[in-house]
């Protein structure tokens, strides 16, 4: 029906109802009564809603008990302000089911006070309610806010909000009391989304939520003690009476019953018969229950998703006192930056709409796709936590408003002083230290900092509705860079974020189908040509900016500035970017590990074997190469195999590398250019046929700063380009200075690079690189004529210090007015250098001088010892977060946890029989001298330390470390990063001094190396595999340093034939699989005597039988996933090679074996019986719960074979004869050695490896040695 007005007194209300609702709610009762199959009962919540219903619920948020709407009053009345200030003004407030005005009159009296224009439209489906509740409004006393009816149901408000004619000013969309709830959790979604999508940039939504999960309260607020709920929900059954027409639903024979509902988090009501009743010919029987209510509650990731489902960006969270009621400030997260340059760049000033698209894309990235724990971290080393970018972008923005403006700053003035300028690359070198705003010890709190950025957003709103922008060319200017700034500093803060494995997909894109686009590249591929570049007089750089007036067409950089030609010889260019895949092809014919840093391992060996399969004049890497990578992306990881044909993202010198090894070179900034201009006339002309829109779909970024990407050039040694030339007056031979984009993958069109090698038969120009920035090899450096910008002198004089190069175009997540702009050039290098890593040792060196002379050994016990009691209270958090990290189950994680803390307090309580007086060692006895050896402390010790035992690991050197007074650096492994931040933070809040302990994060090797090169690293303490344990060797061989490497193990162990057999196989089973078998001294080789062989793998099937796969978290599980895909695929080839080779899979029938849960990576603990050392079961290490056992003879051959292994870590021999036993272990070679058990160093005793199982000794009194150094005192008495 056509909308029509109906007049009350004052408010005039508009029936926007299109169904009807009575007809609906029949079919509702019908349908939910007699269901589908599988489907449950119920009945339409919209039944309690009828105009009696509306009003015994109004009494309801009355009742003590009902505690939701004193909670969202609470809310309302505290941070109203807050509220409105977000609110533009003259905006339109759409409330979805009124009630009675209550709470939005807290809202509406605000704007009131504050002058502040607002139009309200209150929505309900009851006419009667909504002329009730106006009649009760004096709306006389209001001269700011309008009110006005809607009289219909939520889609009717959908449908209305859907009009241009009603969606000509900003609208606010209100549902308050916990309305959502009413939905289940995927149903809340969609009903947001409707709403969702029809917000405009300048538009919002306030939502109310109950995140209240108490059972007794949540019970009591729907059971109130006055009874008035259960006459509401009565009330529902005498509604369904009048829809249907008759009395079907007789009281007497109905009771309403509810509860909460623990594991889904809600209260659920339902209607159920008394006793068999039947409605149209539909038997309900007595007990049933037809749902009718569900009131689902919201805590902090169940109210995160609902915003990302809906797509929406909450900008605001504002809680009751107790913190389990909520109201939410969001804003939609779908944005689109034009690509055409009339819509981009129409003005030199960017227009207000501009901002809002920004804004939202800004919001996008720090608040949808960074968990607010995270705010604090530093993707980047030495640079700002993430939190000070979102202090820093309205900071710098009003900064430069003020200065145009002539006004005073945007409180609080104080973050000008910590938020106008971040960190350099180069803050810890005092003589390159560039200045920059101070750190605070803390960053001011997250709702402070959106606070202060609304008021400057709000600011900029007001410039736009007041200012004569036409006519002011400085302020103009400084709300151009403040927009370009901010730009900027989107992109970069999205590739520190990518860093991150927590970071989130962005909530409005669509998922990339990745592997359709490898396809269909594939199919379109095309040779990737050389085009024959002509010699170009070109103009560089921008004209008309300078001047009093508003430039018609850009502000100017200083380094755009002054315009000048320059002529490039002529040369050759390949047609598209180099590719990841080319790249791959690269590192495998050099046999380099160096990847990129937008490149992660897809597993945990850093020391990955490289194929030898192919040369320089293969078409690419092998499968199994690329295999051990994958892209980073804002999705996840990407495989490599399907991002091969993506531009590759990388460092300058990476690219450097590739073009030197393929015999070409990297343009000049003025090739660059000359490229993009024959480009455009290439297509201009016609001269590139097909030439149409890159392909592609969605990803990432280079995790260290700006993407890159680089032409490879032939004729290498040809003269180049000068890197610069006299300035000369600009020829009419120029591009426009911006460019349309159309089809190009930027600006946010994909969130990843896309698939280039379809183009290999064009000429890319610029901002035609597949969503990657363009490397030159020109560095950075004054031109001539250059002069600093006086509002921003240093954005570019701050980097000419010739570790900056060039770099053109833009990237996937470049804005357009950026990466269209043909005028502008940019600079950049990897993020965390080599030279920044080499800091640490220096720091942890400072340290150690203070740290060891200034403190006792009883005072490092007494820190060690505090620490440890930290850790202890702690003990369940950090258990947890071990099964999390590398899926050991939570049954046992708190059992190595609180092992550690024990081996800990021994190791502190034994080391002043080494580093105390105890442990000088006393010279001979002379008369007149005194001799005596000390030790002393070593200095700063590296310790790099495995994922599978990294409590134990670390406490084995970390300690004695500690104890004797060194500095330490930790890195751990990737897979279990939190090890060390809890450790650190233990030892701080212990008094440890600062930098003491130190640690970093890395996957590259080659940074890796840079700090084990550092000469102020005076030991190396490494747990790994053996060809990690060489690797650090030879990079640290070129200098005189201690290294001690803990590396790999084949353990042995011999199960003699006077054993109990059934004993022996339960010991020697656990020993075995313990941990997923992911353990050094885990039993990998079992060789049993002929004479019970066939009784002991019988004993070993029936305690196979008995262990539980499962998930980590279940405390019945034993066995959980290994800890990588890699891992997973190494296990099961040593499995498959040794039944290849005629071994046999004995393992007992085990449900959870062959149905171990879904997502993990799982391997069934295996037994082997019939193997041979022909077989890498019996050579190599597996790592994984397989159970090799193979049939001896004797104690010799058992002895032979034990020690034939290139390891010697444990063995272990099982016998009743412990005398032969000791005889027999004399002999094998091996630095720990068992009789009767296995698997467990004891703190009491060295823990060593032999051979390749490694070099040096942790554990004992021995253990201290390697931390410490010699230092022998010999004293003569003065003659007298």
């Amino acid at each position: 029906m056509s909308p029509s007005a109906l007049s009350t007194k004052t408010v005039d209300i508009v029936n926007i109802h299109e169904n009807d609702a009575e007809f609906s709610l029949v079919n509702e009762i019908h349908t939910g009564i007699n269901p589908p199959a599988g489907v449950r009962k119920s009945m339409p919540t919209m039944l309690l809603y009828d105009a009696n219903g509306l009003k015994l619920f109004e009494e309801i948020t009355y009742v003590e008990e009902y505690y939701l709407t004193n909670a969202e009053i609470e809310v309302l009345k505290s941070n109203s302000r807050r509220i409105v200030e977000r609110i533009p003004d003259k905006a339109q407030l759409l409330e979805l089911g009124s009630g009675n005005l209550r709470k939005i009159e807290i809202l509406l009296r605000e704007f009131e006070r504050v002058g502040k224009y607002v139009d309200y439209y209150a929505l309900d489906l009851s006419l009667s309610e909504l002329q009730r509740t106006f009649s009760e409004v004096s709306v006389d006393e209001y001269t700011h806010v309008g009110f006005h009816g809607l009289h219909g149901t939520y889609d009717d408000a959908v449908t209305w909000l859907g009009s241009p004619r009603n969606r000509k000013r900003p609208t606010v969309i209100c549902s308050m009391g916990s309305s959502l709830g009413n939905f289940n959790r995927s149903g809340a979604g969609s009903f947001l989304s409707q709403f969702a999508r029809l917000l405009a940039p300048s538009d919002m939504m306030i939502i109310g939520l109950d995140g209240c999960k108490d059972p007794d309260k949540v019970y009591r607020a729907y059971n109130d003690s006055r009874g008035i709920t259960e006459q509401f929900y009565e009330n529902g059954l005498l509604h369904a009476n009048a829809v249907l027409g008759y009395e079907a639903f007789k009281l007497d024979e109905w009771e309403v019953v509810t509860g909460y509902d623990a594991v889904e988090g809600r209260h659920q009501a339902a209607y159920s018969p008394k006793q068999d009743v039947t409605i149209n010919g539909v038997l309900l029987q007595k007990g049933e229950k037809l749902v009718f209510e569900e009131a689902y509650k919201y805590g902090p990731e169940e109210r995160d998703q609902l915003w990302r489902d809906a797509k929406l960006i909450q900008t605001t969270e504002l809680g009751n006192g107790s913190g389990d009621y909520h109201v939410h400030l969001l804003t939609s997260a779908v944005f689109e930056f034009p690509t055409s340059s009339s819509q981009y760049a129409a003005q030199s000033i960017p227009s207000f709409e501009e901002w809002q698209a920004l804004w939202t894309a800004w919001d996008n990235v720090t608040k949808a796709m960074v968990p607010r724990e995270e705010l604090l971290s530093q993707p980047i080393m030495l640079r700002n936590s993430l939190i000070f970018y979102l202090g820093h972008i309205p900071t710098f923005l009003d900064i430069h408003l003020t200065r145009a403006l002539r006004q005073k700053p945007t409180d609080p003035k104080s973050y000008q002083l910590i938020f106008e300028r971040g960190v350099d690359p180069d803050v810890d070198d005092p003589e390159k230290c560039h200045s920059h705003s101070e750190i605070p010890d803390e960053w001011p709190a997250l709702d402070n900092i959106l606070d202060y950025q609304e008021q400057v957003r709000s600011r900029v709103r007001s410039i736009y509705q007041i200012e004569d922008l036409s006519e002011s060319r400085i302020l103009g200017e400084a709300l151009w860079i403040g927009f370009e700034h901010e730009v900027m500093h989107l992109e970069t803060f999205l590739y520190m974020l990518i860093q991150s494995d927590k970071m989130l997909p962005p909530p409005a894109a669509e998922w990339p189908d990745f592997e359709k686009m490898y396809h269909e590249a594939r199919k379109a591929q095309k040779p990737n040509e050389w085009f024959s570049i002509p010699e170009q007089t070109l103009p560089i750089g921008l004209d008309g900016a300078d001047g009093n007036d508003v430039p018609p067409t850009a502000y100017g950089w200083d380094n755009e500035k002054p315009a000048r030609l320059v002529t490039v010889p002529a040369f050759e260019a390949q047609g598209r970017p180099i590719t990841n895949g080319e790249y791959a092809k690269f590192l495998q014919v050099t046999q380099s590990r160096r990847k990129p840093a937008s490149w992660i391992l897809t597993h945990s060996n850093e020391d990955y074997v490289i194929p030898l399969a192919i040369n320089g004049s293969s078409v690419q890497a092998t499968k199994d190469f690329m295999s051990n990578f994958a892209v980073r992306t804002v999705f996840g990881p990407v495989p490599l195999e399907l991002a091969q044909d993506w531009p590759l993202m990388a460092s300058y010198d990476e690219f450097a590398r590739y073009a030197k090894w393929v015999g070409y070179r990297l343009p000049t900034f003025e090739e660059a250019r000359s490229i993009y201009l024959y480009s455009t006339l290439l297509k201009e002309e016609g001269g590139m046929e097909h030439y149409s829109e890159t392909n592609g779909h969605r990803a990432n970024a280079n995790l260290n700063g700006v993407n890159e990407n680089g032409y490879s050039k032939i004729n290498p040694n040809k003269p180049r380009t000068p890197d610069h030339q006299p300035v000369q007056y600009p020829s009419r031979n120029a591009l426009p200075v911006f460019l349309d984009l159309d089809g190009l993958n930027v600006g946010f069109k994909h969130w990843h690079p896309t698939p280039v090698i379809q183009n290999g038969d064009r000429l890319a120009g610029q901002g035609e690189l597949g969503g990657a920035w363009e490397w030159t090899s020109t560095p950075l450096a004054p031109h001539d004529g250059f002069r600093a910008m006086e509002i921003y002198p240093g954005y570019t004089s701050d980097f000419f210090d010739g570790k900056h190069n060039i770099i053109l175009g833009g990237s996937w997540a470049t804005h357009p007015r950026v990466a269209g702009r043909t005028t502008l050039h940019f600079l950049t290098r990897t993020g965390v250098s080599p030279e920044e890593l080499q800091r640490i040792p220096e720091v942890a060196h400072e340290a150690f001088r203070s740290f060891s002379q200034l403190t006792t050994l009883k005072q490092r016990q007494e820190i060690v010892s505090r620490a440890l009691d930290i850790l202890e209270k702690k003990k369940d958090e950090l258990a947890h977060e071990l099964t999390e990290q590398m899926g050991r189950p939570i049954a046992y994680t708190g059992v190595e946890v609180m092992t550690a803390i024990k081996r800990s307090r021994y190791l502190t309580k034994i080391s002043d029989s080494v580093l105390g007086e105890e442990g000088i060692v006393p010279g001979e006895e002379e008369k007149g001298f005194r001799r005596y050896i000390k030790r002393k402390p070593v200095g700063v010790v590296l310790i790099i330390f495995a994922w599978n035992y990294p409590y134990l690991i670390l406490v084995n050197s970390l300690i004695p470390a500690i104890l004797a007074g060194n500095a330490v650096i930790l890195k751990p492994s990737p897979q279990t990063p939190t090890v060390v931040e809890q450790f650190a933070a233990a030892f701080a809040d212990a008094g440890l001094p600062q930098n003491v302990i130190q640690y970093f994060h890395c996957g590259s090797p080659t940074l890796l190396e840079t700090v084990v090169r550092s000469s102020l690293v005076n030991h190396l303490c490494f747990t790994g595999s053996v060809a990690g344990g060489l690797a650090v060797q030879k990079a640290a061989s070129d200098r005189i340093v201690n290294v001690g490497l803990e590396l790999g193990g084949k353990d042995p162990a011999y199960v003699r034939d006077d054993v109990d057999a059934a004993w022996a196989a339960e010991e020697v089973v656990d020993g075995a699989i313990f941990n997923s078998g992911q353990s050094c001294c885990a039993i990998e080789r079992v060789y049993v005597h002929r004479n019970i062989y066939d009784t002991f793998v019988e004993e070993a099937k029936k305690v196979l039988a008995k262990y539980r796969v499962g998930d980590p978290f279940d405390k019945q599980t034993q066995i959980g996933p290994v800890i990588s895909k890699r891992a997973k695929d190494t296990i099961q080839a040593h499995v498959a090679d040794a039944i290849k080779k005629g071994a046999r899979d004995e393992t007992p029938a085990n449900g959870t074996f062959e149905n171990p849960p879904a997502d993990g990576n799982y391997v069934k603990p295996t037994l082997l019986t019939g193997v041979n050392h022909d077989m890498v079961v019996m050579t190599e290490e597996t790592f994984g719960p397989v159970i090799p056992v193979m049939k001896v003879d004797s104690d010799e051959e058992a002895i032979e074979l034990m020690n034939s292994s290139e390891f010697g870590l444990t063995a272990s021999v099982w016998t009743r004869d412990v005398a032969k036993a000791e005889e027999l272990v004399e002999r094998v070679e091996a630095g720990t050695v068992f009789i009767n058990r296995s698997d467990y160093p004891s703190p009491d005793l060295a823990w060593t490896g032999w051979k390749n199982s490694g070099r040096g000794v942790t554990l004992s009194r021995f253990g201290f040695e390697q931390f410490v150094k010699l230092k022998s005192h010999h004293i003569k008495a003065y003659p007298k």
